[in-house]
């Protein structure tokens, strides 16, 4: 997309450094890739649009880059796997996660059911079933200097990690909600 907006700008005569330079002012797309710092210092990821495994392994990647002294990693339910081969997945993604993670935590009963997807893997692994257990987990032990990769689908709203982080009052419980027109942040539903 990127490159057929330099692309576009060039054949309106737009010079690549004039592009570069208004490229270089667009906000971060909420949700994807966001980030942000806990109230505790950590650098949070946050990349809970969908989890289908590609764009699992391409926040992984992205989340390597970034320098921090151990990285968290705070996945949810694979969604949209491309075929019947569930356990598969869950394997190829435990493989992929316990390359870059030091601290890893799983979030919802998914997990559970496929938790031999980390057999072999020298990764500690925590699986819970809710989002307020990730979260008390990470507010304990992450803090200046880590780097939470937070992967998740935004029908099982694990934004609200990121917002609880954050400083913000959470106490909705829901384990899926389908508001797809209301984001987290403005939910009137986040802190009843």
């Amino acid at each position: 997309v990127v490159a057929a907006a330099v692309a576009t700008g060039l054949a309106l005569g737009v010079p690549v450094s004039q592009s570069a330079a208004r490229l270089a002012t667009l906000p971060v797309t909420p949700r994807r890739l966001e980030p942000t710092v806990t109230t505790g210092g950590a650098t949070l990821l946050g990349d809970d649009f969908k989890t289908t495994p590609e764009t699992i392994y391409a926040g992984l990647a992205e989340g390597s880059l970034w320098p921090a002294q151990r990285r968290w990693v705070v996945i949810g339910e694979l969604w949209m796997l491309p075929d019947g081969r569930v356990a598969d997945h869950y394997r190829a993604v435990a493989r992929a996660i316990a390359e870059v993670a030091d601290d890893v935590i799983t979030v919802g009963a998914p997990w559970l059911e496929h938790a031999d997807a980390w057999r072999g893997l020298a990764v500690p692994v925590r699986s819970v079933v809710s989002v307020a257990e990730a979260t008390a987990l990470l507010a304990a032990e992450s803090g200046e200097g880590d780097l939470i990769y937070l992967k998740g689908d935004e029908d099982f709203r694990l934004r609200r990690i990121t917002l609880a982080l954050q400083g913000r009052r959470v106490t909705c419980n829901r384990i899926e909600c389908r508001r797809r027109q209301l984001m987290c942040d403005d939910c009137p539903h986040l802190a009843r």
